[in-house]
């Protein structure tokens, strides 16, 4: 009879455990993620970001990066373009949900982690769905750092 008790008593104290953390764990990795969703932000104050996610040892990543040097300097006046090495900078892969590289996001206005991508379609709340995996040619990327920016243009002439 004790030892029913005894287990009884593991068993609710790992049930309480297991719900305070899903409970509680949004809300410490939302803390944790704060100091990189406040370097976004600043960037996008400036303007339109790309951001690339990739690898030292990733050779399509390695292809990619002339082309973000490219077009980081045909845009430094109007948007912000960069690459961000996965494994130098984990948290903001973890933030982005970047498990594959390369990986491409263009990111139209937002802050607090609450985003607005550029996707094929248009803009999108989903970052999933604006992502270009994989090598992306210059010309998918400039297309939707283009169009990212027309958007920004047109919403704040508006307001």
């Amino acid at each position: 009879m004790n030892r029913i008790k005894r287990v009884l008593k593991i068993c609710i104290v790992v049930l309480l455990t297991t719900i305070i953390s899903v409970s509680t764990g949004g809300c410490v990795e939302e803390q944790a993620d704060q100091s990189v969703y406040s370097e976004i932000d600043s960037m996008l104050e400036q303007g339109t970001l790309s951001i690339t996610f990739g690898a030292e040892w990733c050779p399509a990543c390695q292809e990619q990066k002339p082309v973000i040097e490219t077009l980081s300097e045909e845009y430094r006046d109007s948007a912000s373009v960069i690459y961000i090495d996965i494994d130098q900078n984990r948290e903001i892969a973890r933030a982005f949900d970047v498990f594959r590289v390369p990986e491409t996001l263009v990111i139209i206005e937002g802050g607090n982690g609450e985003y607005v991508y550029m996707g094929d379609a248009g803009p999108t709340s989903d970052p999933e769905e604006a992502k270009l995996r994989g090598y992306a040619p210059y010309q998918a990327i400039d297309t939707r750092i283009q169009s990212a920016i027309s958007i920004r243009k047109n919403e704040y002439a508006d307001n």
